[in-house]
Formats: C-alpha cells, sequence, structure tokens
C-alpha cells in the first residue's frame, strides 16, 4: 500500500484495504506512515487540539476518564442529498456525531474509547412506528419480547409466533420490553441514515429500536460483536457501562453470553443517565446493560457495523481461498500426510522445550563452575 511517504491512486469503488481513506488503511497510515512524526509535531498538534472542534464537556456523572461527553445542543442528524455518495456518507456520519468530526472519532475514538453527545434532535422514528411494525412480525425474527429481572432474562412470547398490535401494547403494559429488529426495514428515515453511512464505514450498517416501559429492564449486562450507536429518541434511561482494561477483552469477535450485575474482573464501571436527543458510542466489547427510570418509558435506536470485519476474519478468508487455489493447482498437496506423522509431528514432539533444558543446563553448569575454588 505505501512506498515511503508516496501514496497510489485507487480507483476502485469498494471500500477494501486498497481504498486509502478507508479504515483499515488510516490505521496503517498512522502506524506506518505517521507515527514517526508525532513526536516532532507534539506541539503544533496540542494547539490545534485545542482550536479544533468541541472540547468534551463532561456531564452526566460520568467517569471523565472512561467516556468523554460533548454538548450538542441544537444540532440534528441530516442525511444531506449530495450526488456523490462518499461526501454524502462522510456529511452524514459529521452530522451523526456532531460536534465531534469525522476525523476525532476515526483517530480517538473508533474500536478505542466511548464518548457521547448531548441535546441533539434525533426525528427518526417513534413509538407509534414500534407498535405498528410488530403488528403481525414473527417473533424470534422480526421482533423480540423480553425483560430482565436482575438474575435472568425472560421471553414472553416463543420464536415464530405471529406478533399482534394489541399483544405488544398488552406486553409493554405489564413492563416486557419490545425490541425491534431491523427497522430500517420498515421506516424510510431509519433506511436512508443505514444506508448513507455505509461507504463511510465500509461495511454494512443495521440497527434494532427498543421500547421499555418506565422502571424496566430488557436485557441482561452483555458486549456485542459490532460497533454501536445509540440514539435516544424518547424518553430516559440511565446506562452502566463497563470498559475493558485487559487488552485480552478489548474488541472481541463474537458477542457475549449475560453477565451477573456485578462488574467483571478486568474492567472498569461507569454510569450514564440518556435524555431525549443523547447518544453514545460503543465500542465493541464494552459490556453494558440499561434500564428506565421511575417515571419514564424510552425508545432508543442502535446503529451497529463492523460485524466479524476484523483482520483474523479477512484472512480467514483468504488464507482458506489461496489454500483451496493452491491445492487444485498442486498434486503434492493433494497426497496424504505419512502414515506414522503421529511419531515426529505435534506438541509432543517439539524441540521448543528441550532447548530451553539445554540453556538451563548450560547456565546451571556455569553457575557450578564459578563456585569452585580455583586450584
Amino acid at each position: 500500500l505505501f512506498q515511503g511517504e508516496q501514496y497510489g491512486t485507487f480507483s476502485c469503488p469498494r471500500r477494501c484495504m486498497g481504498c486509502l481513506d478507508s479504515p483499515i488503511a488510516l490505521a496503517m497510515r498512522r502506524s506506518l506512515v505517521d507515527a514517526p512524526r508525532r513526536k516532532k509535531k507534539n506541539k503544533k498538534k496540542k494547539k490545534r487540539k485545542a482550536t479544533e472542534g468541541s472540547s468534551p464537556v463532561v456531564a452526566k456523572k460520568a467517569k471523565a476518564e472512561l467516556v468523554d461527553v460533548y454538548d450538542g445542543s441544537g444540532l440534528s442528524v441530516e442525511v444531506g442529498e449530495a450526488a456523490d455518495s462518499e461526501v454524502r456518507s462522510r456529511r452524514c456520519l459529521q452530522s451523526l456525531i456532531a460536534p465531534v468530526s469525522a476525523r476525532k472519532f476515526w483517530d480517538t475514538y473508533f474500536e478505542r474509547r466511548a464518548f457521547c453527545v448531548t441535546g441533539k434532535t434525533f426525528d427518526l422514528m417513534s413509538i407509534e412506528d414500534v407498535f405498528a411494525a410488530a403488528d403481525g412480525a414473527a417473533v424470534g425474527v422480526d421482533v423480540d419480547v423480553t425483560r430482565y429481572d436482575g438474575t435472568k432474562k425472560q421471553k414472553k412470547q416463543d420464536d415464530g409466533v405471529t406478533l399482534q398490535r394489541k399483544d405488544a401494547e398488552k406486553a409493554f403494559a405489564k413492563k416486557w420490553t419490545l425490541r425491534l429488529r431491523c427497522p430500517q426495514e420498515r421506516v424510510e428515515k431509519v433506511h436512508r441514515l443505514c444506508e448513507s453511512l455505509e461507504e463511510e464505514f465500509g461495511f454494512d450498517v443495521s440497527s434494532n429500536a427498543y421500547l421499555t416501559p418506565a422502571q424496566a429492564q430488557g436485557f441482561a449486562p452483555h458486549y456485542d460483536d459490532v460497533d454501536v450507536f445509540v440514539l435516544q429518541l424518547a424518553g430516559k434511561k440511565r446506562w452502566v457501562i463497563d470498559v475493558p482494561r485487559d487488552e485480552q477483552k478489548q474488541l472481541p469477535r463474537f458477542s457475549s453470553e449475560d453477565f451477573a450485575a456485578a462488574p467483571e474482573e478486568g474492567y472498569e464501571r461507569t454510569e450514564l443517565l440518556l435524555d431525549e436527543g443523547d447518544l453514545l458510542y460503543l465500542p465493541r466489547g464494552f459490556i453494558h446493560h440499561a434500564k428506565t427510570t421511575e417515571n419514564d418509558a424510552s425508545l432508543h435506536l442502535t446503529v451497529s457495523t463492523h460485524r466479524l470485519s476484523t483482520w483474523t476474519d479477512y484472512l480467514d478468508l483468504a488464507l482458506r481461498r489461496g489454500l483451496e487455489t493452491a491445492s487444485n493447482q498442486h498434486k503434492l498437496l493433494r497426497t496424504s500426510i505419512p502414515r506414522d506423522y503421529f511419531h515426529f509431528m505435534g506438541l509432543q514432539h517439539s524441540t521448543a522445550d528441550d532447548e530451553r533444558d539445554d540453556e538451563k543446563d548450560d547456565d546451571d553448569d556455569a553457575k557450578k563452575d564459578d563456585d569452585e575454588p580455583a586450584r
């Protein structure tokens, strides 16, 4: 991709590794090219950061070192109508997370840190849209009816059952949460938002809508296999977020099972109250759960992306296909392995331990020689 500081020109319309402004390429550029320059530009960078964009305003009793909070009062989300799809997609992301810039999102927050923007205006969907979409929806496919009592998650309806609107309204009145899957397939404004963001992210963008009655919780603590933007469309909800500090727990490829309410080892906890118009970004692997306040029902929309988009997934696909191609072209790879392979292959025949033992014996012999008196 890179020849020193000379960058090639790519005409591929898809945002794969070859596109210089894709998330992967930007990360590589920061690692391979920009990193050596940073020490020299630290002073300039600090001055630029002081004047660029909006500084985080810590509020809502969130730990400042865990979640940055920005004031977005008066800002709304606009998809835009630019003829250039790339420009439209970048503007859509900028509108969604403003006053945080798209550049700052990629450089500072993506896959690293959570942040919150307060006081924005979302005109995407309503509580009525959820009930309308739930009418005739298949449970477990289009909609879920769940609640969490602090010990285990419960499901009101079996998967495959067709839900009627009156059933959804009755369940909601009895403290059950309605999760509408993929509302972008039913609500035009949500569809335009997800579609517009896809080119900027380079991957599919999906969504879910969660309608929770007052003083209720729909899901147990868990983490997701996607990066998520939470848009609080109506009411309030208190979020509990556990930030992974252990590198081995960061950026998991698959969603977790349910956790207990107590904080997990290797995570640091913070809490945040989202009001109507607030946005929260959670990187993949941040454990979270949310509960409505005593007097307010809540409707929030999650916009998610980057499922199974890691280097592991890419290499697994590329190497598997490459090996298949090589096997088709070379007879040697299609011959059987030796019938006595278990006599010399595998960890049990590894020489690494033997080499370490030999080094240890050499050290012991040297120490013994030092301890012997000179003759």
